[in-house]
């Protein structure tokens, strides 16, 4: 971060992207907490992996649009749907 920030590119315009893997989680919760770095974790699997990527502290979420699977009635737990379908497109 050091060096964009010699060069004159601020801190907040700067966003690393990382896999979600276990890995990738566990280095979110240092850079976003700890360091205020914006972090954009990719490749997620659907909302319970966005949510924990959520709780580590990423800017972003990348979904990995093959493995999303869009809630039904049944598997809603918000209790609207439509809420649920637009926080996955």
């Amino acid at each position: 971060m050091q060096r964009f920030q010699e060069n004159g590119i601020a801190k907040e315009k700067v966003v690393v992207s990382i896999p979600a893997t276990e890995e990738g989680v566990h280095a979110t919760r240092l850079l976003a907490k700890e360091d205020g770095i914006l972090v954009n974790l990719t490749i997620v699997a659907g909302m319970s992996h966005a949510a924990v990527c959520a709780e580590a502290g990423a800017t972003w979420i990348t979904f990995h649009i093959d493995r999303v699977r869009l809630p039904t009635p049944a598997s809603c737990l918000c209790g609207s749907l439509s809420l649920c379908v637009a926080m996955v497109v």
